[in-house]
């Protein structure tokens, strides 16, 4: 995550153990849920490589299973995500708001091949 420090290797299990029993699957995620599991799991950074498209990933298989929109960061606005990450402590917002703009795009992009179950979070 750019100049942030990262968990140390020898820490990362206990983190990522940490992280996934407070998103313990018996209860829906809602956008704001799934915005800060991608926060946290990225500043944990677990891997030496591919961080960025493992948490990615994850973020859309949430989105799915929960009834969000996903979203799909594009390498043409990348630096809006990686500018929502470094300044998610005190700004959650700009993070947020960044992926819902994504969220529109992808939308955009699958029209009407796109099921969504409207939620509370959209």
């Amino acid at each position: 995550m750019g100049e942030r420090d990262t968990v140390s290797p020898a820490l990362v299990g206990a983190a990522i153990d940490r992280l996934l029993a407070a998103f313990a699957p018996d209860r829906p995620l809602g956008f704001d849920d799934v915005c800060d599991f991608h926060y946290r799991f990225e500043a944990i950074h677990p891997f030496q490589d591919g961080n960025g498209r493992v948490g990615r990933i994850v973020a859309f298989e949430q989105c799915l299973t929960n009834g969000i929109v996903p979203f799909i960061v594009l390498d043409a606005e990348k630096l809006y995500y990686y500018r929502g990450l470094a300044e998610y402590d005190s700004e959650p917002g700009f993070l947020r708001d960044t992926l819902r703009h994504f969220q529109d795009e992808y939308r955009a992009s699958v029209g009407e091949y796109l099921i969504t179950h409207q939620t509370a979070d959209e």
